[in-house]
């Protein structure tokens, strides 16, 4: 018997099968490209070990970026470090305020060893700051009483174990384990390099030309960068100390965007003094200016176009009304504070 077989044509997939079809194949073109991206992607730790890798053998490129070759004689100890704002007090606990108020962006730190000197080391704090006044007002800041010039920038100084300067935006800090001649030689390698590796322009501070010269202590001068005197919204102040034969007093001034501004910042201080009990009243002999007497010291502050200035911590009356008044003239001769 003959038998007949005829061939039946496979059923096409529904709509509804293609989408999914589709569907799964970009799911899955998904998946591989994320693996793709991840694989392309050094792990964290490998980063790290690249990092301390590249800083042991003070090598450049993308390994050691933001990082920098060691001088002879240092090696480094431990992986580099980077905190943020966010971080930050990881690492500085107590002290974080004062950078994080000045414009904080990040700080970067390494630990280095001294070649032949056993369980010695040098901490190296690098603190980006946005900018050349943020980095000088930690600098100024945290100057200790001990300071000692260095010629490594235009502010730079040691003290016992420690250097600390502005580099452009960055504030630094050197802290070694011990003092003495060895520690000594190594800091200033490394702040050489550092300082050779990131060239910057010499900022200039201009506003220390505003400050009468004579009774001027040295290196006294400081930017508060934010709540000055205890004042919150009082920012950018410049300040620095006298020590005349009348006695000593400190010298400040802010200067804002508009004359209301100044003028609101002098209420605003002067509210708070009448509010600790000092007594406020208008400054004989120079317009527009409040004598104050708090807590047996003397102050005189005043407003002139967009500066709001004044002297405090007086140990006389009449001090302060003369350094003011000549902090007045000094700002009339540069050309600012025009009546």
């Amino acid at each position: 018997m003959a038998v007949s077989c005829t061939a039946s044509s496979p059923a096409r997939p529904s709509r509804r099968e293609s989408r999914i079809a589709a569907a799964i194949l970009l799911f899955l073109a998904l998946i591989a490209a994320a693996v793709l991206r991840e694989q392309s992607r050094p792990h964290p730790a490998v980063e790290n070990f690249l990092h301390a890798r590249a800083l042991a053998v003070g090598t450049r490129g993308p390994a050691a970026a933001g990082r920098f070759a060691l001088p002879e004689g240092t090696f480094a100890l431990s992986p580099p470090e980077r905190f943020d704002r966010d971080s930050l007090s990881e690492k500085i606990n107590g002290k974080a305020e004062l950078y994080l108020a000045a414009g904080f962006v990040r700080l970067d730190c390494w630990r280095l060893g001294l070649a032949g000197a056993e369980d010695s080391w040098i901490e190296v704090f690098v603190y980006e700051m946005g900018s050349f006044e943020n980095a000088f007002s930690v600098f100024s800041a945290q100057r200790r009483a001990d300071a000692v010039g260095l010629e490594l920038t235009e502010f730079a100084y040691a003290a016992e174990n420690a250097f600390f300067f502005v580099h452009g935006t960055r504030y630094i800090e050197l802290i070694a384990s011990g003092a003495g001649e060895p520690f000594t030689r190594a800091m200033e390698a490394i702040g050489r390099r550092l300082i050779a590796e990131r060239p910057a322009l010499q900022a200039a501070l201009t506003e220390r030309d505003l400050f009468p010269s004579e009774g001027l202590v040295a290196d006294s001068i400081r930017r508060i960068a934010a709540d000055a005197f205890g004042l919150a919204g009082l920012d950018r102040v410049y300040s620095a100390s006298y020590r005349t034969d009348g006695g000593e007093a400190v010298v400040f001034f802010t200067r804002r965007d508009h004359p209301d501004q100044a003028a609101a910042l002098a209420r605003s201080y002067l509210e708070m003094l009448r509010a600790f009990g000092a007594a406020v009243a208008p400054a004989e002999g120079m317009d527009g200016a409040f004598r104050v007497e708090v807590l047996d010291t003397f102050e005189v502050v005043f407003t002139r176009a967009e500066f709001f200035a004044g002297t405090r911590e007086a140990t006389d009356s009449g001090l302060a009304l003369e350094l003011a008044r000549r902090l007045e003239k000094r700002l009339e001769e540069a050309g600012h504070a025009l009546r």
